[in-house]
């Protein structure tokens, strides 16, 4: 079946990379954006273990599908 928590997730992570991509990765700009406080999005970056994207690649060296 479908986990709530599952989707919510997915859809934080979402927003969050959304937020973070637009603001180039500037975590306090991101933070407002979110309407969050910064440590608390940095917690939340760090618990997903999210990299910065570069170049069509992920932080591990794979490619992007």
């Amino acid at each position: 079946g479908i986990s709530l928590k599952h989707v919510v997730d997915d859809f934080e992570d979402t927003l969050i990379r959304k937020a973070l991509d637009k603001t180039h990765w500037n975590k306090n700009r991101a933070a407002q954006l979110l309407r969050l406080n910064r440590t608390t999005l940095v917690e939340k970056i760090k618990k997903k273990n999210m990299v910065p994207i570069k170049n069509g690649f992920n932080g591990d060296g794979t490619t992007l599908l």
